[in-house]
């Protein structure tokens, strides 16, 4: 088996978070049951595991007997065996359990030793009736039931893939959080994926030759006894695509200087953010959504890029563009942006931009909007793990790029950790954009991931950031000439490394402490942002937040703190759009 963890886009399902599944149809959750007879046939353990255990029947009541039971982390994708371009991207991340097991005469079923985090649980028998049910496993409880659930008829999903010309190979469509995969015939490119239980589902098309990028395909619907038809897919070459071919460009360049950003250091593997409008860019010679724009560094090098917001009848746009290195004290180095070049695929990705392999844990750009507070996975990790659930009411949705999120106190936004890198041991740097006017009681908190680290705002308006070690809580505040309850937008930031916790105010250092323990992960899992990671009360936030940041094992420098306020800074010197 291959654990591939690059992550899908957003899931159109629901789930609750503490500690329990949700599928089609509602399921509970009970602490401490009766121990189920059906053990799993295979599977591994953990700290923190949790016993999954249930019992399923079909619309007439009868007992699903010998129905395969199937459990995958949420990212899992099947072995294509032999497809090269399968490779995880570079520092992504595994874990998670993989059982499967058989129900009973009863319908019963058990899994022990579930590692906590995002799960597919898929059930089907022999003749094609099945149920999908996606679950977040906190370890809240040591043991979690699921109440009875009817298995439906299964659908199937059909489609082609079109691969670019000049390539020979093969194609395969793979189904996250399942393990399953299909190959596209050879001819006509055509594929069936059937037997899927109902459900929403991401897929991913992937070519033998790995000079082809991959695609995902988000919110595909398996509709029960039914077939759903997802059309033709086309898959593209970043790295063989010719920009000479695009009609349009412009030099962008990047001035750290006295007169720019004014970082004296040279940052290496840095995301540049463009800021496109009517004054710099004209909108109607770029197809929608921003599909046709690619970016190259003065030597012709290809570089990745992230579309987070593209708003041609507004005339805005936000991307990100990853650099090689931003040189210190320069005014001279550019990148080209290319764009207006018809049937342009659009190759956005912001894995590639926010990957593990620069650091990144988790970053939530918070540009989404739901009209409830109750969409799982709606925040998007732009690192591609850990979507963040929501649970705001606010509507005001004013950030410092593009969109945030407002909290009103009861608002927050929850992400179940999934991704090991945001439990780092001994290193971590945590940033996120604020403007607030006051703080509940205690404070208002950032982000915290359970009791163990957390960003906050005193109710004195000065910052903090503190960790706890397994016996103590230690922390690093800001001076008291520090007010970051001023209404203004405010980028708080915070390292821990190297025997040093320090913090920064809008990209200049304001304190630091010495340090020399680790961290301690004994409390409740979850990453929290707009309130306090372990549900104290006390510590809610009240305001804007906007671009929470993580670097999981890493301590960033302040040359690479000084020069992320710069770049997203409103009204930032950092770069200008040249002819």
């Amino acid at each position: 088996m291959t654990l591939n963890k690059q992550a899908p886009g957003k899931q159109a399902f629901a789930r609750l978070s503490l500690g329990v599944c949700a599928g089609a149809l509602a399921l509970l959750a009970f602490a401490h049951c009766g121990k189920n007879p059906i053990e799993a046939t295979k599977g591994g353990g953990g700290s923190e595991a949790v016993a999954l255990v249930g019992a399923f029947e079909y619309p007439d009541h009868r007992p699903a007997i010998a129905a395969s039971v199937r459990l995958r982390p949420r990212l899992f994708l099947s072995d294509t065996a032999g497809a090269g371009a399968t490779a995880p991207l570079p520092g992504s991340v595994s874990g998670g359990t993989i059982i499967d097991a058989v129900t009973d005469n009863t319908g019963a079923f058990r899994m022990d030793s579930v590692k906590r985090g995002d799960y597919f649980l898929e059930i089907k028998d022999s003749a094609s009736r099945g149920l999908l049910i996606p679950c977040t496993l906190t370890g809240d409880s040591s043991e979690v039931k699921l109440a009875s659930a009817a298995l439906q008829p299964t659908g199937s999903v059909t489609g082609s893939i079109v691969a670019p010309e000049g390539f020979a190979g093969r194609t395969y469509v793979q189904v996250y959080g399942l393990d399953r995969q299909v190959k596209t015939d050879s001819a006509t490119g055509k594929f069936n994926l059937g037997d899927l239980p109902q459900g929403t589902y991401t897929l991913r098309a992937v070519y033998s030759a790995p000079a082809v990028d991959p695609r995902e395909i988000d919110s595909v619907n398996s509709v029960s006894d039914s077939s759903t038809d997802i059309g033709a897919v086309r898959l593209a070459s970043f790295e063989n695509e010719n920009y000479a071919a695009w009609p349009q460009s412009r030099l962008i360049y990047i001035n750290t200087t006295a007169s720019g950003a004014n970082v004296a250091g040279n940052v290496a593997d840095f995301p540049l953010l463009v800021r496109l409008d009517k004054n710099n860019f004209d909108f109607s010679q770029s197809r929608g959504l921003g599909r046709d724009i690619r970016f190259a560094d003065a030597k012709g090098k290809r570089l990745r890029y992230e579309v987070e917001r593209w708003d041609s009848a507004g005339s805005v746009a936000e991307l990100w563009v990853r650099l090689d290195r931003v040189n210190g004290n320069s005014n001279s180095q550019f990148i080209t942006m290319h764009w207006g070049l018809a049937g342009a695929e659009d190759l956005t990705d912001s894995r590639q931009v926010f990957g593990a392999d620069a650091g990144y844990a988790g970053v939530w750009h918070l540009n989404e909007d739901a009209p409830d507070t109750l969409s799982a996975d709606l925040y998007k990790d732009a690192v591609g793990y850990d979507p963040a659930a929501d649970r705001v009411a606010s509507a005001n949705r004013d950030g410092v790029i593009a969109h945030g999120a407002s909290f009103n106190g009861s608002d927050y936004i929850t992400v179940p950790v999934a991704n090991p890198l945001l439990q780092p041991i001994a290193m971590v740097t945590v940033s996120a954009w604020m403007r607030a006017a006051r703080t509940a009681s205690l404070g208002g908190t950032l982000l915290s991931m359970g009791d163990t680290y957390n960003l906050r705002v005193n109710p004195g308006g000065t910052g903090r950031f503190s960790y706890y070690d397994g016996t103590t809580v230690r922390g690093v505040e800001t001076p008291a000439s520090v007010n970051l309850l001023d209404s203004a937008w405010h980028q708080l930031a915070a390292t821990f490394g190297d025997g040093v916790m320090s913090i920064y105010v809008d990209g200049k250092f304001s304190a630091k402490v010495g340090v020399k323990d680790a961290f301690d992960y004994r409390f409740w899992p979850a990453f929290v942002i707009g309130r306090h990671g372990n549900r104290k009360p006390g510590y809610d936030f009240y305001g804007n937040l906007d671009q929470v940041e993580v670097s999981g094992d890493v301590s960033r420098s302040a040359d690479w703190i000084k020069l992320t306020f710069e770049n997203e800074r409103i009204g930032s010197k950092l770069t200008e759009l040249r002819p």
